[in-house]
């Protein structure tokens, strides 16, 4: 997942996720539990030059099943959620 901020917003971001359907969780990047945030820091901060336009994140989004999920991005005056449907690809 490939992650862009607007370059209007310069403020920090928090996006956590979870599954609609049924008890489960998303999790984000690499590593044996991976962290349920990802935080993208605000201009000027955490490696981003001060004054740089255009902010990016690669990242992973890890799922253990199939179905409906959502992510929450959170910034310092909005909250935005995007609703998505995981499924399983059936194979040649």
């Amino acid at each position: 997942m490939l992650w862009f901020v607007f370059p209007s917003y310069r403020g920090p971001l928090l996006i956590r996720g979870r599954r609609l359907d049924a008890p489960d969780v998303l999790r984000f990047e690499r590593g044996k539990v991976p962290s349920t945030e990802m935080r993208i820091p605000a201009v000027g901060r955490g490696g981003y030059p001060q004054g740089q336009g255009q902010r990016d994140r690669a990242s992973y989004t890890r799922l253990r099943a199939p179905g409906c999920y959502a992510y929450q991005i959170d910034g310092t005056s909005f909250s935005r959620v995007i609703v998505f449907t995981a499924a399983t690809y059936p194979g040649p």
